[in-house]
């Protein structure tokens, strides 16, 4: 398989160590599974799909908004990886979920 699109290695470095450091502790709901193995294994199906540099590292932090205030985290994201890299990774999150109720984004990711 060749891949179409060229990695900038760096910088899906800088991500990958920026996922690792931000997951080392973090493990799949209802399994002792490391997230940050769930994380990469995301992002290496993008690679081999001939994802792009972008669509790599979003696919690293893709949850990084769930049940957080992302104003906070947003201008993080946007300074370190670019205003694509957070645009992919606000769609991909359920941000908009936490100003309900835990309990209720809780019930949502069960049903999905």
């Amino acid at each position: 398989m060749t891949m179409g699109k060229k990695l900038d290695l760096i910088q899906y470095k800088r991500a990958l160590d920026f996922s690792y450091n931000y997951y080392r502790q973090k493990y799949r709901k209802g399994i002792k599974f490391p997230y940050f193995n769930y994380l990469s294994s995301v992002s290496n199906l993008i690679i081999e799909n001939n994802g792009n540099t972008d669509e790599a590292i979003a696919a690293l932090i893709h949850d990084y908004f769930e049940l957080e205030d992302i104003t906070k985290k947003a201008n993080l994201i946007k300074k370190k990886f670019g205003v694509k890299v957070f645009n992919i990774v606000k769609q991909c999150s359920d941000y908009e979920d936490h100003t309900n109720q835990n309990d209720q984004w809780i019930e949502k990711k069960k049903n999905t």
